[in-house]
């Protein structure tokens, strides 16, 4: 979405791609000319001024979204504090405005930069994998229609897992640490803003009359995948930063995700943040394993405190409630949740067991009998993401996009130990930690094509190439020195 050069460049008395760098761009003015023409004009006729002002705006946003492509990055980073709250059921307008502007504009930039730029967005294998998955993958709306379901639903499953594919543009345009820092502020003001939101949820309910614990267990629990990554991020962040004024603020924005994800009650997450700040004390140096210790000391202080602040006399009930979460994990079978999925997966395995190579396709429900609401449940979500995969999608798939996640976890985790400086560092571990999120937390739920999840692939596969170019670039300065 650079700015468009409809001049022909000549090499050795011949035009390059003169189809492509003269009548493309042409016919695409012309086509949105017309296009917008007729709205407005539709707008007029039906005395509906919003569909006027839409298109206006449309344009003028189209314009500096060409003109200036990290505005349109940062347009649509700002945006997700608002589109990772739950949707509503079926198709939304807030819906079909994020279409536009997320898929409206995404597809069309990677159309611009492979097929008439020519731009070499594919660097890696990990990279050719997500491409051919996503090409393969249309083939699975046939299926889909086949087993009964539309390709509306069909459609919207599907667009919202490329959703990954702005892993491209995140990469291409923010390569420089300048403007990486300052995605960096921007992501860290979304996430503190999807927090407040989280608490708003929490406190109405904290503060009604509740009696019983279970009562607090009905907290929203959306964007977990959000909250934990923010939080080892911020975590990272704290213990590398050598400023003091800066060290504060990152503790800050990490106490504020980690009160997020706490308060969401989601004990698989808790797990997986715990299990990350423990490779934490075996890999990084000493000087930050006495400041782990020491944030985390201050951390569960600030919690208790900010309990019993805000929850008042309810506090023994909300500190209860986050026993039984958390001890609720060790009971095996026994516990309720197990024997639902255990009841759950056996369905899926024999649906996966009758199409293992095509799946059953995007947005097909199935149904098992739920042993604790005793009856029979109908859903198109699997509490697991590999199954979610396998039983949608096929094996074969399955397999390509399990690649390409595993490629990009393990370089991750390689670059934090082969990288010198401490903020490219703490950018390959912290992806390392927001992959290892998805991947653990997919064995009991699905996240893969969850909104604030999709977003989460894409910002840690472009965290990991940019540090990945920082490593080859100064391994290539090096040498000439």
């Amino acid at each position: 979405m650079e700015q468009i050069n409809t001049a022909i460049p000549e090499s050795n008395g011949k035009h390059r791609f003169p189809y492509y760098d003269y009548k493309l761009p042409i016919i695409a003015v012309i086509s949105l000319a017309i296009m917008s023409s007729l709205m407005i004009y539709f707008g007029i006729v039906k005395e509906n001024g919003y569909i006027v002002l839409g298109i206006i705006i449309g344009l003028t946003l189209c314009y500096f979204f060409i003109k200036y492509p990290r505005f349109w990055l940062y347009t649509i980073t700002f945006s997700l504090f608002i589109f990772f709250r739950k949707g509503e059921e079926g198709v939304s307008t807030f819906d079909l405005i994020t279409g536009i502007l997320y898929i409206g504009t995404l597809y069309p930039w990677l159309f611009w930069q492979i097929a008439v730029k020519r731009k070499k967005l594919i660097e890696n294998i990990g990279d050719w994998f997500i491409i051919a998955f996503f090409i393969l993958l249309i083939g699975n709306s046939l299926i889909a229609v086949a087993h009964g379901v539309t390709f509306l639903d069909w459609s919207r499953e599907y667009l919202m897992t490329t959703l990954i594919l702005f892993y491209f543009p995140f990469k291409y345009y923010f390569n420089d640490e300048k403007h990486l820092k300052r995605l960096l502020v921007l992501l860290a003001i979304v996430c503190i803003l999807t927090d407040f939101q989280q608490f708003y949820d929490y406190y109405t309910i904290g503060m009604t009359n509740v009696v019983y614990a279970y009562e607090v267990l009905v907290s929203a629990r959306i964007d977990q995948n959000l909250y934990t990554a923010s939080t080892a991020f911020g975590i990272l962040f704290a213990l590398y930063e050598k400023k003091f004024s800066l060290r504060i603020l990152y503790l800050i924005f990490t106490v504020i995700n980690g009160f997020a994800l706490i308060s969401s009650f989601s004990r698989t997450f808790w797990i997986i943040l715990l299990i990350e700040i423990v490779l934490f004390l075996f890999i990084i140096p000493m000087k930050q394993k006495i400041k782990l210790i020491y944030y985390l000391s201050f951390f569960s202080l600030a919690l208790i405190i900010t309990v019993m602040i805000a929850f008042k006399g309810n506090t023994l009930i909300i500190l209860k409630a986050y026993e039984y979460r958390l001890t609720s994990s060790t009971q095996g079978r026994k516990d309720p949740s197990i024997q639902a999925r255990l009841a759950e997966y056996q369905v899926v395995l024999k649906r996966i067991s009758e199409y293992p190579l095509g799946g059953n396709g995007f947005f097909k429900e199935f149904s098992f009998f739920n042993p604790i609401k005793k009856s029979t449940s109908h859903t198109i979500t699997t509490h697991n993401g590999f199954f979610y995969l396998f039983y949608r999608i096929g094996i074969p798939l399955s397999l390509f996009f399990i690649f390409f996640l595993l490629f990009f976890t393990i370089k991750s985790f390689l670059l934090f130990f082969k990288i010198k400086e401490n903020f490219y560092k703490v950018l390959s571990l912290g992806s390392f930690c927001g992959l290892i999120v998805m991947i653990v937390s997919d064995f009991s739920s699905t996240q893969f094509n969850v909104r604030d999840g999709v977003f989460v692939l894409a910002f840690t596969f472009a965290f990991t190439t940019i540090a990945e170019k920082k490593f080859f670039e100064n391994k290539k300065n090096y040498k000439l020195q």
